[in-house]
């Protein structure tokens, strides 16, 4: 059997390092599958309040208060995601691949940086190819 490297990008939210997140190969061995534990400040009812205080009292024209609709929104949305306050909100995305991979994936080998949209981790997968080409590296192609 031969195997070929590829690789996924997936992006993360800012705030989200190394260790918030698990990656798998799920199923037939076509799945991909990221959990992560969404970051603090995108689940901090507190903090988010205060930015939008913080940000009315700065600038007139914003009618933002302190029980802005859409903080008021994510508070309901989380009491459904995490039942106590300080438990930690997880989520988990699949994503199809158009091939089989390896179901072994060395964690430690996945490239993680910094981006102006959050932070990106580069997952190197096994494509496990059940037949192959023999290319003559000789010849030229046109």
């Amino acid at each position: 059997m031969i195997t070929k490297l590829n690789t996924v990008v997936a992006n993360f939210p800012s705030g989200v390092n190394e260790n918030d997140f698990t990656i798998l190969i799920v199923e037939d061995e076509s799945t991909l599958e990221i959990t992560f534990t969404w970051p603090d400040p995108m689940i901090n009812l507190e903090i988010l309040h205060q930015k939008l205080h913080r940000r009315s009292e700065e600038d007139s024209t914003c009618t933002s208060t302190i029980y802005h609709p859409v903080v008021l929104d994510l508070e309901d949305a989380l009491k459904i995601k995490r039942p106590q306050a300080n438990s930690n909100v997880i989520s988990t995305a699949r994503i199809t691949l158009p091939f089989a991979v390896q179901a072994l994936i060395d964690q430690k080998s996945n490239s993680f940086f910094k981006s102006t949209a959050g932070k990106v981790v580069c997952i190197k997968v096994r494509e496990i190819a059940e037949s192959y080409a023999i290319v003559n590296d000789d010849e030229e192609f046109e």
